[in-house]
């Protein structure tokens, strides 16, 4: 099976200082053979990463590494929007000049701008924190600008750090909406495993949700490191992919050129001796 990552951030976001070397290193030497660099384009009027983000210089940098590299790794070139059904105009013209290989759509922020980092999860009514976050996701489904949704729970890293536990998998009507939007568009999910770099210790989304959306006939799944440090790369995969074989998946989604493809999920033994 080819071990891929597929939520790295690098130099190019505003959030990272990782150089693509680094990243190309640490991924060589974990036996990974593909990853995709997913750097935020996320314009707000409260930040600067838009006025940060260079695709271009982006895509010249990968080129030549790639070269380099002599087929040690490939590394292809993503993004992860931000809430793009908030700017559909900006991210279409951004989209048109850059052939992505593959995008992210994440819901870090609400329609006012605020980070679902700054909730204080102890104070708010958490019903309504997870009812206005799923709304988010609904509204970025529908806009359907992006191939995954990142962190579909993204909510729970961030009380986590409050010491508060949420859970948004209750709200089985509005998960099994957006789902089937998904579903019925050809988009998918991706497991994220930076939760297990966290004080909660989960995947994002972890096996409850993964379920309901294969039950209602979920097949596209990617997985991420959702990396800021080259050393992170690659980290919680095998774990991840050990969960989507136990809901019952048998292939993980690669991207190229936004078309999906599929990489058969080995059995458990062949798996292990690959990346161990």
């Amino acid at each position: 099976m080819k071990l891929v990552d597929y939520h790295i951030h690098s130099q190019y976001s505003s959030d990272s200082s990782a150089k693509l070397e680094d990243i190309a290193h640490s991924a060589i030497t974990k036996g990974l053979k593909e990853i995709v660099i997913t750097d935020h384009f996320e314009p707000t009027s409260v930040d600067n990463e838009y006025t940060y983000y260079n695709p271009i210089d982006q895509l010249v940098s990968i080129e030549n590494l790639n070269e380099k590299l002599d087929g040690k790794l490939k590394i292809r070139q993503g993004v992860e929007l931000g809430q793009p059904h908030h700017y559909s105009s900006l991210i279409r013209g951004v989209k048109a000049k850059v052939n992505f290989d593959y995008i992210i759509g994440s819901a870090h922020k609400d329609i006012h701008d605020i980070d679902v980092n700054q909730i204080n999860y102890d104070l708010e009514n958490l019903d309504i924190i997870c009812r206005k976050y799923l709304k988010e996701v609904l509204s970025m489904v529908k806009d359907n600008q992006f191939d995954c949704v990142g962190h579909f729970d993204l909510i729970k890293r961030y009380a986590s750090r409050q010491g508060i536990t949420i859970s948004i998998r209750p709200y089985q009507e509005q998960l099994e909406e957006i789902f089937k939007i998904l579903i019925n568009n050809g988009k998918g999910i991706e497991i994220n495993t930076s939760g297990l770099r966290e004080p909660m210790n989960r995947f994002m989304p972890d096996f409850d949700i993964v379920s309901f959306y294969k039950e209602l006939g979920g097949e596209i799944v990617t997985i991420g490191s959702d990396a800021h440090y080259a050393k992170d790369v690659g980290e919680g995969l095998s774990l991840a992919i050990d969960m989507l074989r136990d809901v019952g998946f048998r292939y993980i989604t690669v991207f190229d050129k936004r078309v999906a493809n599929f990489e058969a999920i080995t059995s458990k033994d062949k798996y292990y001796k690959l990346v161990i």
